[in-house]
């Protein structure tokens, strides 16, 4: 078996602890808020970003320099046969460029693969584990690639948006434009699909909005449990309540919605991640 890295940026949303763990190589993304930029999850924690908006604060994000992917596939590729590089949506950022252009430029040093997990947060955070996972088993650089590329059609994120303000004001509406004039009086259950963010239904309350989130999950049958994400809610026991009795499983995790779509869809978003069970299971 090839020994071989992976690398993500922070926009996946796993956190110091898991990295270390998993042996992960996170490289951060820019937050800007009231004209200052940080480092993501270095100078800048969740908390913090999540209390700096509450004060009024308006973030924005910026991908990595290729010299930061550069640095990091240096870094990961010690003693090992190649580095996996899994970032968010390409579609959403310029990440994914910066990373293909550092692979680029490390050639001649480290193999490097770049997939485009074509999700964000949590849902891109599931493909990195996977990844990680596979990468004790695989054979080589490129079918461990082929194996993380396969498993896009399988990883499912679904979200509910107290408002689109943020997401218009980050120009990430896509599918949601018909919705503008309505901001203030539906909940929009959307889905990120192909890097897009999409419309499933739209709820006239919260808690309808939970309901139909859970429904998705238990629909589409979710073969290795759930990871639950939130944008600093204040209600998560009545959102675990909510989701559990329109029979979704207790979530295998839960995590915190980070700055990086922190910064899109605002506080008290809802995001659920699952990894939708083969037709062969």
């Amino acid at each position: 078996m090839a020994s071989i890295g992976v690398v993500t940026d922070s926009a996946a949303d796993l956190g110091r602890d898991i990295a270390a763990a998993k042996g992960l190589t996170v490289v951060p993304l820019t937050v800007t808020l009231d004209g200052r930029d940080f480092v993501d999850q270095v100078e800048l924690s969740t908390e913090e970003f999540w209390s700096r908006c509450r004060s009024g604060a308006v973030p924005s994000t910026a991908a990595p320099s290729i010299g930061a992917f550069r640095e990091a596939f240096l870094e990961s590729s010690q003693h090992r046969d190649g580095v996996l590089c899994v970032t968010l949506a390409s579609r959403f950022s310029a990440t994914y460029q910066a990373a293909c252009a550092a692979a680029q430029s490390v050639r001649a040093e480290v193999r490097v693969r770049v997939v485009d997990s074509t999700s964000v947060s949590v849902g891109q955070g599931l493909m990195v584990l996977a990844a990680c996972e596979l990468a004790t088993k695989a054979a080589s650089l490129d079918h461990l690639a082929d194996q993380v590329t396969n498993r896009l059609r399988h990883i499912r994120l679904v979200g509910l948006l107290d408002t689109l303000d943020h997401l218009r004001r980050g120009g990430r509406i896509g599918g949601l434009r018909a919705l503008l004039g309505q901001i203030l009086s539906v909940k929009p259950v959307v889905e990120v699909k192909d890097g897009e963010v999409e419309l499933l239904s739209r709820e006239r309350t919260r808690r309808r909005g939970l309901a139909a989130l859970a429904k998705e999950a238990v629909d589409h049958d979710p073969g290795t449990g759930v990871t639950l994400a939130h944008a600093s809610a204040p209600d998560l026991d009545d959102i675990l309540s909510v989701l559990g009795d329109h029979g979704l499983p207790v979530p295998t995790a839960i995590r915190d919605f980070g700055a990086v779509i922190g910064s899109h869809v605002g506080p008290g978003a809802v995001g659920l991640a699952f990894a939708v069970r083969p037709a062969s299971d």
